[in-house]
C-alpha cells in the first residue's frame, strides 16, 4: 500500500493539468532517452524497487509497474518508463506468466471479432477475470510498453549513427575516406535491419496495447479497469503514429544504402490502411502530439516516398517526358 501512496502523491503534481483530458489539450513532447529523470520520478522508481525485494510480491509489483509506466508514458516521459523497467530484478519475469499469457492467447484466437467486446476469451467475465488472467493481461502490457521503450532508445542510437554519415564514395577520395564510407554503410545497414522490426514486428503488427491483445473485457463496469482501458487508448493514439513516422524515417532515410527500403517506406500505406490493425484510426484521432490528427502528415510522407520512386523510374528512362512536374 505504501508504494501506491508514493505513486498517487506524485501523479497529480507531475502530469500537466488536473486530468488526462487537460493533458491532451496541452503541449506534448517525448523525452530523449538520455534525459535525466526528475526527483519525483526517481522516488517512484525506487518505490517499485522496494516492493520487488520479495519475489512473493512480484505479481503485485507487475500490476503497479504497469500503472506507473502508463502514467510516465502518458506524460511523454519515456526515459522514466525505461528506467523503471531497467530497475526491475533480473528474475522478475516469471515462467508462469509467460505460460498463462500464451495459453490465453491460444484460447482467444478462436473467438469471433464481434464477440471480442464482450469476452476476449469467449467466456463470461466472472469466469475468466481470475488472478491468473489479470497477471497475464498486465504481463502482456508490460511486454508491449517495454518494446516501445526499447524501440525509441534504439531509434536514438540509429539517428545518431545516421547523422555521422561521411562523404559519399566518389572519385578523388582517399582510400581512408572510402573505407570510412564503407564502414559507416555497413554499420547503418546493420542498425536499420535491427531497428525496423522493433517498430513493425514488435509494435505495429501486434495490435500494440489493444484490448484484444491484452485479454481485456471492454464491457467491464469496474472503475479501475475502465480507467486502464482509457489510458491504454490514449497511449495508442500517442505512440502508434509516432512509431509509424519513425519507421518511415528509418526506411526512407536509408534508401540510398538499402535501395529496397524506398519501396518498403511506400508500402507502409498498406500497413496503415489494414482494417485488422486499425492503425489509420490512431492516425486520424487527435492527440497531444497531433491535436488535429496526423493523417495529413502521413499522406505527405507517402507523397515523399512516391515522388522518390518516380524520380528513380524517370532517371532509368531518360527518353521519356518528366513524371514529376509539380510534385513537391
Amino acid at each position: 500500500r505504501t508504494v501506491e501512496l508514493v505513486i498517487d502523491r506524485h501523479a497529480s503534481s507531475e502530469l500537466p493539468g488536473s486530468s488526462h483530458a487537460d493533458q491532451e489539450q496541452g503541449r506534448f513532447a517525448l523525452a530523449e532517452p538520455a534525459e535525466a529523470i526528475s526527483a519525483g520520478e526517481l522516488e517512484q522508481v525506487r518505490a517499485i524497487e522496494w516492493v520487488t525485494n520479495s519475489p512473493g510480491l512480484y505479481e503485485h509489483a507487475l500490476v503497479v509497474t504497469c500503472t506507473l509506466a502508463r502514467r510516465f508514458l502518458l506524460g511523454g516521459r519515456t526515459n522514466a518508463a525505461a528506467q523503471l523497467f531497467n530497475a526491475l530484478p533480473p528474475d522478475f519475469v516469471q515462467p508462469l506468466w509467460v505460460e498463462k499469457a500464451q495459453s490465453i492467447a491460444r484460447r482467444s484466437s478462436d473467438v469471433m471479432p464481434e464477440q471480442l467486446g464482450r469476452s476476449a476469451l469467449g467466456q463470461p467475465p466472472h469466469e475468466r477475470l481470475d488472478v491468473g488472467c489479470t497477471v497475464a493481461s498486465h504481463f502482456q502490457e508490460y511486454i508491449h510498453m517495454l518494446s516501445l521503450c526499447d524501440a525509441l532508445a534504439f531509434y536514438a542510437t540509429w539517428a545518431e549513427m545516421l547523422s555521422k554519415r561521411p562523404a559519399a564514395d566518389a572519385q578523388g577520395q582517399s582510400t581512408r575516406q572510402q573505407m570510412q564510407w564503407l564502414e559507416w554503410k555497413q554499420s547503418i545497414v546493420h542498425a536499420t535491419d535491427h531497428a525496423e522490426p522493433m517498430f513493425r514486428a514488435r509494435m505495429l503488427d501486434t495490435d500494440w496495447l489493444g484490448t484484444q491483445s491484452l485479454f481485456i473485457d471492454t464491457a467491464t463496469t469496474d472503475s479501475q479497469a475502465q480507467q486502464r482501458i482509457g489510458e491504454l487508448a490514449r497511449l495508442r493514439r500517442l505512440y502508434i503514429p509516432e512509431s509509424v513516422f519513425r519507421l518511415h524515417a528509418i526506411l526512407f532515410d536509408t534508401r540510398d544504402v538499402v535501395p529496397q527500403n524506398l519501396q518498403r517506406s511506400l508500402d507502409l500505406a498498406q500497413l496503415v490502411a489494414s482494417d485488422s490493425l486499425g492503425i489509420y484510426r490512431q492516425l486520424a484521432a487527435p492527440s497531444p502530439a497531433h491535436p488535429s490528427g496526423c493523417l495529413p502528415a502521413f499522406i505527405r510522407l507517402m507523397r515523399q516516398s512516391a515522388g522518390a520512386v518516380l524520380q528513380i523510374q524517370q532517371a532509368s528512362q531518360p527518353g521519356k517526358p518528366p513524371l514529376l512536374a509539380g510534385v513537391s
